[in-house]
């Protein structure tokens, strides 16, 4: 019988919703030709609102709304339903860009609002583009816009270290946010709306001084986790740790060689040593760039070429 209701109820308010949807992003980009995205937030807000009641949804605030005086913010919370940037937005204060799924720019309207609300995309599947994308997010921040983005998606799981990485290297405030009760009125599995009274709650603020001091996890862990990332697509895929041990290897040798090296050299004027240290560090590039060319991270081949450069100068100056 509920799933009836449900039904019932569905088939009557997407209708509703989607017109005032369409008429709101309408507007949007109207208003928005005239006014900046500032400006445009109490619209917004009053937008959200109203296409969550054209949904069945009655929105309740609690705790503390973050003034608007005091940005940037990064809001934090867990994404479960479709419901849960309206219920953000229109219980915040102040515009706040947000951090959206590439593939969510093409869906009709939808796509459109996005843009014209300058979310940033990401493609989560893809790890060196979703760093591309956070590096964005992290210039918003720097200019004093405050962000959205979930730390988890879906079911409760490990935290998403993206977010946090951003609050490090911004300093911004973070902001947790509970959203009670979405994941029942729309859960991302079901199309049916459930008439609910839904809740967004802000904790308390987390200021930089609260976590500066808080280290977010072991190198190489986080290294090894990074180029599983950025070979997922690769044939070396299956033989990262092993490759970064050996990679490890390499910078340790060519670190020790050349910085003895340098020492003999000095003193007596011998370079074999510092030679050998050299042709391991351009061995160690030269590995690197071979797994760029097969991860297809051209950019970050770029990034090597000076180093290389300097290498083979070092080597070609020993030479002679």
């Amino acid at each position: 019988m509920t799933g009836m209701y449900k039904t019932i109820v569905s088939v009557i308010l997407w209708p509703i919703f989607m017109t005032m949807f369409v008429l709101g992003v309408g507007g949007y980009f109207i208003l928005t030709i005239f006014i900046s995205l500032q400006q445009a937030h109490s619209y917004m807000k009053w937008f959200c609102r109203i296409c969550l009641f054209s949904a069945g949804q009655i929105l309740r605030v609690e705790g503390n709304i973050p003034k608007k005086e005091k940005q940037p913010y990064i809001y934090m919370f867990n994404h479960e339903s479709m419901f849960d940037h309206f219920m953000i937005v229109a219980a915040t204060s102040h515009y706040l860009t947000g951090v959206a799924a590439e593939d969510q720019y093409s869906y009709p309207v939808y796509g459109a609002g996005l843009r014209r609300y300058k979310a940033i995309p990401i493609k989560r599947e893809k790890l060196k583009d979703a760093i591309h994308s956070l590096d964005d997010a992290e210039s918003v921040i720097k200019n004093g816009t405050s962000l959205l983005i979930a730390t988890i998606t879906g079911t409760m799981g490990p935290f998403k270290k993206g977010p946090f990485h951003l609050a490090k290297n911004t300093k911004a405030t973070i902001i947790p946010v509970a959203l009670i009760d979405a994941w029942i009125a729309k859960p991302k599995t079901d199309w049916r709306f459930k008439p609910s009274i839904i809740t967004v709650r802000f904790g308390d603020p987390v200021l930089a001084t609260d976590y500066e001091h808080l280290k977010l996890q072991a190198d190489r862990i986080g290294n090894l986790e990074w180029l599983r990332g950025h070979f997922s697509d690769s044939p070396l895929h299956g033989s990262v740790p092993l490759l970064l041990n050996v990679v490890t290897v390499l910078e340790i040798f060519a670190g020790s060689c050349t910085l003895m090296g340098s020492f003999v050299n000095l003193v007596n004027g011998n370079n074999m040593l510092l030679t050998i240290g050299l042709l391991i560090a351009a061995l160690n590039f030269l590995a690197l760039f071979f797994g760029q060319r097969i991860a297809k991270d051209y950019e970050g081949a770029a990034v090597l070429v000076n180093y290389f450069i300097l290498n083979v100068i070092g080597l070609l100056s020993l030479a002679h």
